[in-house]
């Protein structure tokens, strides 16, 4: 499977809120940064806590793929970001993720490049 078909399938499986999908395409010891969570996240544990927490936040999520640039393993993916919350509200922003692929083809690191605040305070708005 090619990086860019991973980062698809990592889009996708966030969209559905399939935390098993979406954590099978990361490596035992991946490190997940990125402006949702400071320190980086790092393990299998914890990105599946992470993504728990958010998914549970959004009755939707939606992601426009708009480009993604391939260098080896190496790849950013820009995107377009729609959500409604479970509250019935709705957000939208933009961004980047960067991707690194280990030897056996799953993520070693991921990096968001996006502001969350805007989705966030829209999902935890009463």
């Amino acid at each position: 499977m090619t990086i860019e078909m991973r980062i698809k399938d990592y889009f996708s499986a966030f969209e559905r809120k399939d935390s098993t999908a979406w954590l099978a395409l990361f490596a035992d010891d991946a490190i997940l940064g990125g402006p949702a969570h400071t320190p980086p996240v790092i393990g299998r544990a914890s990105p599946g806590e992470l993504f728990n927490g958010i998914a549970a936040l959004f009755e939707t999520v939606r992601f426009e793929i708009v480009a993604i640039h391939v260098h080896g393993p190496f790849a950013v993916a820009e995107f377009n970001f729609a959500t409604r919350g479970t509250n019935g509200r709705t957000a939208h922003t933009d961004g980047m993720v960067a991707f690194a692929s280990g030897i056996d083809g799953r993520f070693s690191q991921v990096a968001g490049f996006w502001d969350p605040a805007p989705v966030f305070a829209v999902a935890l708005a009463a």
